[in-house]
């Protein structure tokens, strides 16, 4: 474990997104930064200079996904908080990685999915892969698929451009994955479909250990269900909680909610600016 002189947070830097939509100052190439927990102070920008989208840390490993190589990445820390033994393919071929969670036993990440035709993920597209994390092997990027088939030809959607995820105590006891399904209007051909908009849970054994519930905590009206006020994107637990973002695009708006880890009790009030 890291001393307290070398505990860190990180995080992916910002980078150049074209030719022409930096409107401030010139970014640098893409890292990982760091910089101390207790105070945020000795912020090292190019901690470890490589891609990253979602981040996660246990013990002495950080891990990343990279969505545009189709990889987790990890690094060790060592005694002195520098990034040694850097790979950037602990994981290859992970799909569309965009955010990691990890336990003593797997590192778990959301893959968003193909796009279609209008450049926006596709509802019942995505999913939720695994890997040992030991050595990264036997990857499993459709270890909880976008669909699956009901009755032949009739198939359930479980997941929807799946973003932020956690791992962590389920409500009865045991162990849960949790991930933010952001589910937003699709329209092709006239036809239109938001897909799920919601937070899913499952047991870490995947649908051996219980059912897939898509609609955990859900948008709605009806008696029983929450209106989030947005699309969920990032997640957090603690032992009695879980936290996610709710944000609204067009109004650059959103709100940080919690609920209990039976998904009751959910307060979406309040609301923060966020932006793109």
């Amino acid at each position: 474990s890291f001393s307290e002189e070398v505990k860190k947070a990180f995080e992916p830097s910002a980078e150049k997104l074209t030719d022409n939509a930096t409107t401030g100052p010139e970014p640098g190439p893409p890292t990982i930064e760091s910089a101390k927990t207790e105070d945020g102070g000795n912020v090292e920008a190019d901690f470890i200079p490589k891609k990253a989208a979602g981040i996660a840390q246990r013990g002495e490993f950080i891990y990343w996904a990279n969505p545009e190589a189709k990889t987790i990445g990890r690094a060790k820390i060592n005694g002195e908080g520098k990034a040694v033994e850097v790979s950037d393919e602990f994981i290859a071929d992970a799909g569309t990685p965009r955010y990691v969670a990890v336990d003593e036993d797997f590192i778990y990440w959301t893959n968003t999915g193909p796009l279609g035709e209008t450049g926006q993920a596709q509802p019942g597209e995505g999913s939720i892969g695994r890997a040992e994390i030991a050595n990264g092997g036997n990857p499993e990027p459709q270890f909880i698929p976008g669909e699956v088939e009901t009755e032949p030809g009739k198939f359930k959607e479980q997941i929807t451009n799946p973003q932020g995820i956690a791992v962590g105590p389920c409500a009865g006891g045991g162990q849960c994955i949790y991930w933010a399904n952001a589910g937003e209007q699709i329209c092709v051909q006239g036809k239109c479909s938001t897909g799920l908009a919601s937070i899913g849970r499952v047991p870490v054994a995947g649908e051996a250990g219980g059912a897939v519930e898509a609609e955990f905590i859900k948008n709605g009206s009806q008696a029983g269900t929450y209106d989030l006020g947005g699309i969920p994107s990032g997640v957090a637990l603690d032992g009695s909680h879980i936290y996610f973002t709710a944000n609204v695009a067009d109004i650059h708006k959103g709100k940080v909610c919690r609920a209990k880890l039976d998904g009751s009790a959910v307060v979406t009030d309040g609301e923060t600016p966020h932006s793109y």
